[in-house]
């Protein structure tokens, strides 16, 4: 992410998600437009330079990054997405204390992505049902993400306070 001012706009006009992307037991934050994680197969094949990728007839036909079976590969091609707890921190910071309960609602995570164990979870505001959208053998939900994150890569708990959830008892 090239600024922290850019980060913010892009959460705040709704043009960018927050993706927690769990590969071998190692958390790693995203800000990048939700339908990065959405593209049809046939795209995501040509972008990660792969063979296409065979879909069984039950595969609904708008298919998700996730069916790759190369997640290192797709983990590097999502390098120029990645952001620092403390660039999420930072992007947070002229909103702490949150004077409303929707202040901080930009910065809440969207989506969980564990690699390691293939599951999903979608925690998206508006009504498309994401985890809906997942390949086979993957699992996935509607569900909140934060309590998924360890403590050490919570960026919204800031000297000892959880900021989001904060906001939401305003």
């Amino acid at each position: 992410m090239d600024s922290i001012a850019q980060l913010s706009h892009d959460l705040e006009v709704g043009n960018a998600v927050i993706t927690a992307f769990v590969l071998e037991q190692k958390l790693t934050w995203f800000v990048c437009d939700k339908d990065l994680w959405f593209y049809p197969s046939d795209v995501l094949a040509k972008l990660l330079h792969l063979p296409p990728i065979t879909r069984p007839a039950t595969w609904p036909q708008a298919g998700m990054q996730l069916n790759t079976d190369n997640m290192g590969r797709l983990y590097r091609w999502m390098q120029p997405y990645g952001v620092s707890i403390t660039q999420l921190q930072a992007a947070m910071q002229p909103l702490i204390p949150p004077k409303t309960n929707w202040d901080l609602f930009v910065f809440e995570p969207c989506f969980y992505i564990n690699a390691d164990v293939q599951h999903f979870v979608s925690h998206y505001s508006e009504p498309t049902e994401y985890e809906s959208y997942i390949p086979k053998p993957w699992t996935g939900l509607y569900a909140d993400i934060m309590p998924l994150i360890p403590s050490a890569d919570r960026y919204w708990a800031i000297d000892g306070c959880d900021w989001i959830s904060y906001g939401w008892t305003l």
